[in-house]
Order: structure tokens, then sequence, then C-alpha cells
């Protein structure tokens, strides 16, 4: 699945987000395609709750993509978020999070 780590506007507090913020996939493996099409890096962390991640995607740099995997994830629902820090504090404090469900 498809994940667009952007901007949604010029550089300021609030602005970073994950397009679509609610995505679906079965248990097991998830691939992930990660597509930075803003300027700034992002990352991709998953956990039943922010803070306690049970994976992290690398830094994936402005205009850049990349394709991540998580193995052996079970049903449930689970939190992603960005850590990264650009001067404005961690982005999922600015609202760059979203929800997985696994079924």
């Amino acid at each position: 699945m498809a994940i667009d780590l952007t901007r949604a506007c010029p550089p300021a507090p609030g602005c970073p987000k994950y397009e679509p913020t609610e995505i679906s996939a079965a248990s097991g493996s998830i691939v992930l395609y990660l597509d930075n099409t803003s300027g700034a890096p992002h990352n991709f962390l998953l956990g039943h709750q922010i803070g306690a991640p049970i994976a992290s995607s690398p830094k994936v740099y402005g205009s850049r993509a990349i394709t991540f995997t998580i193995e052996n994830v079970p049903a449930g629902q689970y939190t992603f978020w960005c850590s990264v820090d650009n001067g404005y504090g961690p982005h999922y404090e600015r609202g760059m999070v979203g929800t997985l469900v696994v079924n």
C-alpha cells in the first residue's frame, strides 16, 4: 500500500501529515511504499501507542521513496507516527499520525 509523506502547507508548525491517515492490511507481512513528496525528511513508526514502536522505517528524505516491510504483524489496531523533528517539535505532535487496522 502506498503512503504519501507530505507537507500540506508551507513549512510551519501544524503542517506535516500522512496521506491516507487510515489504512488496513491483512495480518502477517505488511509492505508499505513510503513516498515523501515534501522537502523535509519523515519516517514511519508503528506501535500500539505513540512512543512505543514495534517497527520503525529509516528516514525518507525529501522527494524520495522507499519500500518498507514489517514482518509478523498480528491482528489489531495500531498507531503510526513520524518522530522527525525539524525544529518545531516531533511531527507527531503536529498531527503526523494515523491508524493501521490489521485483520
